[in-house]
């Protein structure tokens, strides 16, 4: 049975000796692996989120019906943190023009600011390469937060939004992109197997999907 990620998100889990919320998800986009997963453990007014590994995620057991993570308290100390406040560096600057005129006639180059930009991220790279950052681990990989929302389309135009992402939760694979239903509110509607995706927008605007897609309703999990 397919576990929604959608579900998961905002949800408690235990963790160790105490509980974290999931945030997101993180996924290898030719094979649909979901690699890891952004833990909050922060409380009401703080935030302290963590990148783990999906391998120590587990299903619920028993009458719990928590999704659990097996770490202990000296792993969740040292494990990688992930800070979602930094944006300027999902802004591709190499797509703007070459030199933007500024409103006191000062001119402006992205490209420069891009390089800039580019080296000091680098170098926070390197000095957090003890596990104390998550970005090389996660620089690579697709986040759902992100994916969740966008449009879908295959040949013949828009066939609705990703409204979630189905996953087998022995293996951590992402096997089907449900789209949203029918109707003005969120709703689960019909689902396209994970390969029959062709590919995201360069800028992560939209998905397509080849023209054979069939959507089959979606089952109750």
């Amino acid at each position: 049975m397919l576990q929604s990620i959608r579900d998961l998100i905002g949800t408690r889990l235990d963790v160790g000796d105490r509980e974290g919320e999931f945030r997101d998800a993180f996924f290898r986009l030719e094979d649909g692996m979901i690699r890891y997963i952004a833990l909050d453990l922060g409380g009401w007014l703080t935030t302290d989120t963590v990148i783990v590994s999906t391998d120590l995620l587990s299903p619920p057991e028993g009458d719990s019906g928590r999704w659990s993570v097996s770490l202990d308290e000296a792993a969740l100390e040292t494990a990688p943190r992930w800070n979602e406040t930094d944006r300027a560096e999902e802004i591709d600057l190499r797509l703007w023009p070459p030199v933007i005129v500024g409103p006191f006639g000062s001119t402006i180059s992205p490209i420069l600011l891009y390089e800039q930009l580019q080296a000091g991220k680098d170098d926070r790279d390197d000095d957090t390469l003890d596990g104390t950052s998550a970005a090389p681990l996660i620089r690579s990989l697709q986040r759902v937060g992100h994916w969740l929302g966008l449009p879908a389309f295959d040949a013949s135009g828009e066939i609705g939004r990703l409204h979630d992402m189905d996953f087998d939760p022995q293996n951590g694979r992402i096997l089907a992109f449900v789209l949203n239903g029918p109707g003005p509110l969120p709703s689960r509607g019909a689902a396209l197997p994970y390969v029959m995706l062709r590919h995201i927008a360069e800028q992560g605007t939209h998905l397509v999907f080849g023209e054979t897609a069939v959507p089959e309703e979606v089952a109750s999990r």
